[in-house]
């Protein structure tokens, strides 16, 4: 802090997060783009996947780790069971080959264990055609602006936080 490197080193991991997050959304497109939705985080450091109603993300879970992959599912973080369908993607500690690769095991998960879903009908690495561009912004003070996101029902739910006070 006294040698003033906060500012450079706060743009390098911005700009470290901006660029996973674009890797983790491309690989998103590409290999799953027919069958989950999600909104691209505006800050933190994950990603919330919707599935198809009838996929479980524990479900999943039990058989992600024959294909050395892992994620949380999204009845972790329900206090009332809910969530089923949804599961969280980390892209913090990942260089953009391995969020590739992890999607792409992922991919293979859910075409083993529900084998009904779309992923057939998507040829693997190309995105799909009704994907829009994005941009991208980890600032604490910026938001994105994107009309067409689609918003997760656990976001109607949640409390907005609140402001901290500061006192001196």
């Amino acid at each position: 802090l006294e040698e003033g490197w906060e500012d450079e080193y706060l743009e390098r991991l911005h700009a470290t997060y901006r660029q996973r997050i674009r890797a983790l959304d491309a690989a998103l497109q590409a290999q799953l783009g027919s069958v989950v939705t999600y909104d691209a985080p505006t800050g933190g450091y994950f990603f919330w996947l919707r599935l198809p109603e009838r996929v479980d993300g524990e479900d999943l879970l039990q058989h992600a780790a024959a294909h050395k992959v892992s994620f949380r599912p999204g009845v972790r973080f329900s206090g009332q069971g809910g969530l089923r369908n949804y599961i969280r993607l980390s892209f913090a500690y990942y260089e953009d080959a391995q969020l590739a690769e992890g999607v792409r095991r992922l991919r293979e998960v859910v075409r083993e264990v529900y084998p009904w879903t779309k992923l057939d009908t998507l040829r693997s690495g190309s995105p799909t055609t009704s994907m829009r561009s994005k941009r991208f912004s980890i600032s604490s003070h910026s938001t994105r602006n994107c009309s067409s996101a689609r918003r997760l029902p656990m976001q109607r739910w949640m409390p907005k936080p609140k402001p901290p006070s500061w006192r001196g």
